[in-house]
């Protein structure tokens, strides 16, 4: 399978407070429409979704999405890079808040609509429970 980048991506990564770092990516930072915040499923990874992404970015959306702990190119917990090993589903949630209050709050441009797959999805019912934001899912 080819993935191809949609063009003007935007790619950092962010250092949690373990030292972990999280992949994340932004297109369309500009975009007066909002932002599609992008979570993927476990064992998924950005590259997944360039073409759900460029279909967003056609619409004239900003699009962020991240690489959860263990996934990705963001950081494993472990040595072995082929395994995706988490303590606790916790740290998701930790992660994904940290992500949220530190870095979507500031880039993202709003209103903000919340797009997963699978664990993603879950992940966003229960972020919306806890930190009480108002999105679009």
């Amino acid at each position: 399978m080819i993935f191809v980048a949609p063009q003007n991506q935007i790619v950092s990564m962010f250092r949690l407070k373990d030292n972990k770092k999280i992949r994340i990516a932004l297109w369309n930072q500009e975009s007066n429409k909002g932002t599609i915040l992008l979570q993927s499923g476990r064992t998924e990874f950005i590259e997944k979704y360039y073409e759900v992404i460029q279909e967003f970015i056609d619409r004239e959306f900003c699009v962020v999405a991240m690489d959860w702990r263990g996934q990705g190119l963001s950081d494993r917990t472990s040595n072995n890079i082929r395994l995706g090993h988490i303590d606790s589903f916790n740290e998701y949630d930790k992660d994904f808040e940290t992500i949220i209050e530190k870095v979507y709050q500031h880039i993202c441009p709003r209103p903000w609509i919340g797009f997963g797959h699978s664990m993603g999805v879950a992940y966003w019912q229960q972020t919306l429970l806890s930190m009480r934001i108002t999105i679009g899912l």
